[in-house]
């Protein structure tokens, strides 16, 4: 991959320690993607073997000796180029442990990339800010400002802070905020109010 998906940089890093997968990270935006190997492994010896476990039926397969995968179970090889090739009996139980061990590290890695889409999202981006000790003062203002009282209601005590607009978002005038209470924040933002 010479560009990044997201950014279109051409400042992406190819990790190749996983065993299916080469993984690249662009330096620009932060962005991870990921794509299978050309083979079953980094490292692969492939032998053509016979696969009985059909009988009567057998197929030719071609099946690594340094992790059992096999990228040809859909199709069999012809009896008459490989037939004479035949080096040994098809492993399932590798095979089984390969495909385990490829899905394993899929999805390891599918949850990878969300994990960091979502660290790179603005959704992140606004949590962190409401942990944040200057968010923490313009909430102590807002409430100050309001008197701890729900805006909306004017009966219940002001707990929640509403945008009014996100348009100032992580910089925003105390004035784009209000001081309301769960309940009444929970109906501004389904809109029954």
């Amino acid at each position: 991959m010479d560009k990044c998906l997201n950014c279109n940089s051409g400042y992406v890093k190819k990790n190749s320690v996983y065993l299916f997968h080469d993984v690249y990270e662009c330096d620009q935006c932060g962005a991870i993607s990921y794509e299978r190997i050309d083979d079953c492994c980094r490292n692969p010896f492939q032998i053509v073997v016979k696969d009985e476990r059909k009988y009567p039926l057998s197929f030719i397969r071609k099946q690594c000796i340094n992790c059992g995968g096999c990228l040809n179970m859909n199709k069999p090889l012809p009896n008459k180029v490989y037939g004479d090739s035949i080096r040994g009996e098809f492993n399932m139980d590798r095979f089984t442990d390969w495909k385990a061990s490829f899905q394993d590290e899929g999805k390891m890695l599918y949850g990878f990339k969300a994990a960091n889409e979502f660290r790179n999202s603005r959704y992140y981006k606004y949590l962190v800010y409401l942990l944040s000790d200057e968010w923490k003062a313009k909430r102590h203002l807002v409430l100050e400002r309001d008197m701890n009282l729900c805006q909306h209601c004017k009966q219940k005590p002001a707990v929640d802070i509403h945008h009014l607009t996100y348009e100032h978002l992580f910089n925003e005038p105390i004035e784009d905020l209000l001081a309301l209470c769960p309940t009444c924040h929970s109906k501004v933002h389904s809109k029954v109010l």
